[in-house]
């Protein structure tokens, strides 16, 4: 979502491309006068060769996302300045910056951003002939009030979950196509705003994909009004099959909650499960990935993504 969207903050003058280098090549020669990069830690030293190549050839370059942001002084050996958290209310002074040739150090916002009224997402921009079946990406909330120690979220977001308008992210869902993936992190986290973003999905008549918490997959008439929205499967944080790794990582909510009756909840209302799980906790040992396989196999989920 992330650059289609941002591309949507740009004043309509400008001509903006997205290139994905998984799917086509990067063109270094192109007459560019700045480059965008957002990156995961993961891809971060591929993203700074990027941006060194660029750099080289005299094309200034802006770096954005959640691991430039959690380490902006590293990534400015690499670039000519960071986005550090979200760059709604920046782009002006960033485009301003670089009439004037003075891009440079750290953008920041002094405070959250309101989800009011944001533009619908630049999905012309995206070359959809390159998947084998493309999912529109679309954001109704923000954040997490959960603070689970291995994960990103709350420190990007300062462990807040905001909602957008409905009707707004209703507007962004007849923009795209038939196929649709809601991006956020923690959806449900306010049930009465999620029941009414399914009521109002319905007519819609979309499929969908999305990521659920074991307290909302637990709930019948959650999941029976998300099937209903037409979702396809949802992703669940399980993390881990042993209670003391949870307890220790912060995901103690997991403690309280029968992982195996929430998949199986998914499945009675004809939505598939993704799960993930990480390995390399404190109390892992070499039992751990066959105790995963072991869950896999006893509650039939489609897809593991183990971390």
């Amino acid at each position: 979502l992330t650059l289609p969207y941002l591309a949507a903050l740009f004043p309509p003058e400008h001509d903006i491309r997205i290139i994905e280098e998984g799917l086509e090549p990067l063109d270094y020669e192109d007459p560019v006068d700045l480059v965008g990069i957002t990156t995961m830690t993961a891809r971060a030293p591929r993203a700074y060769q990027i941006a060194d190549r660029f750099r080289e050839k005299g094309v200034p370059v802006i770096m954005g996302g959640f691991h430039v942001s959690a380490l902006p002084e590293e990534a400015l050996e690499h670039c000519d300045a960071v986005v550090q958290g979200e760059a709604e209310g920046l782009i002006d002074q960033i485009l301003s910056d670089l009439a004037a040739g003075r891009l440079s150090g750290i953008y920041k916002n002094s405070g959250r951003i309101d989800l009011n009224h944001l533009p619908a997402p630049r999905y012309d921009l995206l070359k959809k002939e390159n998947y084998f079946c493309f999912f529109y990406p679309v954001q109704a909330t923000r954040g997490c009030p959960n603070h689970c120690d291995f994960c990103s979220v709350a420190a990007f977001h300062g462990g807040r979950h905001r909602q957008r308008p409905v009707a707004d992210v209703i507007n962004d869902m007849r923009q795209a196509g038939d196929f649709i993936f809601i991006v956020d992190d923690n959806l449900p986290a306010d049930r009465d705003y999620v029941l009414e973003l399914f009521a109002r999905m319905k007519p819609l008549k979309k499929l969908w994909g999305g990521q659920f918490n074991l307290s909302a997959a637990n709930d019948p008439e959650l999941v029976r009004a998300a099937s209903d929205a037409g979702c396809l499967f949802l992703y669940l944080g399980i993390e881990s099959v042993y209670p003391d790794n949870l307890r220790s990582s912060g995901k103690s909510l997991n403690l309280k909650l029968p992982a195996e009756e929430a998949i199986r909840n998914l499945k009675r209302n004809h939505i598939e499960p993704w799960i993930s799980m990480i390995i390399g906790f404190d109390h892992d040992d070499s039992r751990t990935a066959r105790d995963i396989i072991r869950f896999c196999n006893r509650t039939r989920v489609s897809l593991l993504l183990l971390y």
